[in-house]
């Protein structure tokens, strides 16, 4: 699709639904034959798959990344994207000395402190704004590594909120909660499940907390079937009697503190719980004692992942968050169910299924999946921001990069992805049927993500862009044309057309035609940075250059 498709599209509204684009007016690649094959990718590897594959499998494009995986084959830049990453140091005060004044003191936490085990001591708002930040900061430090894509991934898979019954969770609980998730973000999706069933965030979420044998509770039991594990009907033919038993399983979990779970035997159903043919009429015989309901959980886990199409539907998911939402009956036979097979034949392990899609020629397949994806407003702000700034994102002063942050969570908030905080329990709407990714571009969402990014860009209390130190690391910038197709490449993920390519070196030529008028201009700056008029000339072109660029449609594709 070229920009003035994607552009007609938001415009051509669905007069049943005027928030949303709708099926019938988005282009689709649909007049395309996908290359729907598991088998390794061995064709070119230039600059345009390896931002493919960073596009999707981080936040955003940085040069350096690229020039690294340059040098690898596309299995080690896979492989290189699947190792181990350490995890992120715990959040801190980072709220106190802030614009928010004297309010923002939190006496169980001084400034610069891990909070993440001391009950607050102030307003515990603040610390919610602190979490947020956190997380844009790891996916802003994350080097080239699936972990907090996949973090990404698996809360909106498990769609908890920090908005609980209208009152806010403790965040210590928050933090826990999402601590699972980044754990074991490559690792058993069993494990992951068995964790997040107990987690206090979830037992309080659905309700898991007032599920006892004398009043049954049958929230969580319905969801781990329908959303988390097996999926939806008519497809999956589990039965009101199966959630219902699976909620006898699940009886007697709670806990004591914002975090640690416990387990109650007296409030346990020990009865024999019996399953539908779906399950194989399993049986799960009553266990009483303080190990009762983690024996049964283990059951029940393992009960729930048996069924083929609870692999098939996990592997849906991922290759609709990390490739594309469409789904056809070919790509059904030939990519989701070998993914499935790799799914059981290593006991649910989700670190081998990424690494076959990943370096598949499906996933390469760049005529079907090339831009196929409209960005998450995580996606688009996030990435940028890595893509322009060529330090990390740690200065000396705490609260600097806090307020530049919190802005950034509330303009996220502004355009339907608030953070670690989906809208239900089915996650963010982009990630569902019917619309997928379209929900995340409407009459209102639209103009907020171009007024969004502009402003990042031009921040000047904390500077996001680095646009000296971005065209700097380019290979050539003194080179107008070079600048102008390596920028293009690391920016978008589809090609413009030669109206925009002239018109950006318009701007880097100031509307002169000699390549040399910017050549000149750029040697004049380099030869003498600190000079204001060379520094000047320079900085003002870039800056117009790239405000066109992140103005274009194709800004919002990957």
């Amino acid at each position: 699709m070229d920009r003035r498709q994607f552009f007609a599209a938001w415009r051509e509204k669905n007069e049943a639904d005027k928030d949303v684009l709708s099926t019938a007016t988005m282009p689709t690649h649909t007049a395309f034959a996908p290359t729907a094959s598991l088998v390794a990718y061995n064709g070119a590897w230039t600059i345009k798959e390896v931002t493919h594959l960073l596009r999707r499998a981080t936040f955003g494009v940085k040069k350096t990344d690229v020039t690294s995986f340059l040098a690898l084959t596309p299995a080690q830049a896979v492989d290189a994207l699947l190792q181990p990453e350490a995890l992120p140091a715990n959040p801190v005060n980072d709220f106190e000395g802030s614009y928010f004044g004297a309010e923002a003191v939190d006496g169980a936490a001084n400034a610069g402190a891990d909070w993440t085990s001391t009950a607050a001591q102030g307003n515990i708002w603040y610390r919610h704004l602190s979490y947020n930040v956190w997380v844009l900061k790891n996916a802003l430090n994350q080097k080239a590594s699936l972990l907090e894509k996949m973090t990404l991934f698996w809360s909106n898979h498990f769609g908890t909120s920090k908005n609980l019954n209208g009152a806010l969770a403790d965040q210590r609980r928050i933090f826990k909660h999402h601590q699972i998730l980044r754990v074991n973000a490559l690792g058993n999706v069993k494990t992951i499940v068995n964790a997040i069933t107990k987690d206090a965030l979830m037992l309080q979420f659905l309700s898991g907390e007032s599920n006892t044998k004398d009043s049954p509770n049958e929230n969580y039991a319905r969801e781990v079937q329908e959303l988390f594990v097996v999926g939806k009907y008519p497809t999956q033919q589990y039965t009101e009697n199966d959630v219902r038993e699976a909620a006898k399983v699940l009886t007697g979990w709670s806990f004591d503190d914002p975090y640690t779970t416990k387990f109650t035997p007296e409030n346990h159903d020990t009865s024999t719980k019996a399953f539908s043919a779906f399950y194989s009429n399993k049986t799960i015989v009553g266990v009483s004692g303080a190990n009762g309901g983690q024996a049964e959980l283990d059951q029940l886990i393992n009960m729930l992942f048996t069924p083929t199409d609870s692999a098939k539907f996990i592997c849906r998911k991922l290759y609709r968050f990390f490739v594309q939402y469409k789904i056809t009956a070919e790509i059904e036979a030939t990519v989701i169910a070998p993914l499935a097979t790799t799914f059981i034949n290593n006991n649910f392990v989700i670190k081998p299924v990424l690494a076959q899609l990943f370096k598949s020629q499906h996933f390469f397949d760049m005529m079907y999946n090339q831009a196929a994806i409209i960005k998450s407003p995580l996606d688009l702000y996030v990435g940028l921001m890595k893509t322009f700034k060529t330090q990390s994102f740690a200065p000396t002063a705490l609260t600097n990069l806090f307020e530049s942050l919190v802005s950034t969570s509330y303009q996220l908030e502004g355009v339907q992805m608030p953070i670690v905080s989906p809208p239900n329990v089915a996650g963010y709407a982009a990630y569902t049927s019917p619309l997928y990714d379209k929900y995340w571009i409407s009459t209102v969402t639209l103009p907020r993500r171009v007024n969004d990014v502009n402003d990042l860009l031009n921040s000047q209390a904390y500077p996001f862009y680095d646009i000296m130190g971005f065209t700097n690391a380019l290979d050539t910038p003194a080179n107008p044309n070079l600048l102008i197709s390596e920028s293009l490449a690391l920016l978008y993920a589809i090609p413009v057309n030669t109206e925009v390519t002239n018109y950006l070196k318009s701007i880097l030529l100031s509307n002169q035609t000699d390549d040399g008028y910017w050549t000149s201009a750029w040697l004049a700056y380099k030869a003498n940075p600190t000079d204001p008029a060379a520094y000047g000339t320079v900085f003002t072109r870039l800056t117009n250059f790239f405000n066109y660029l992140i103005n274009l449609e194709e800004i919002h594709l990957m």
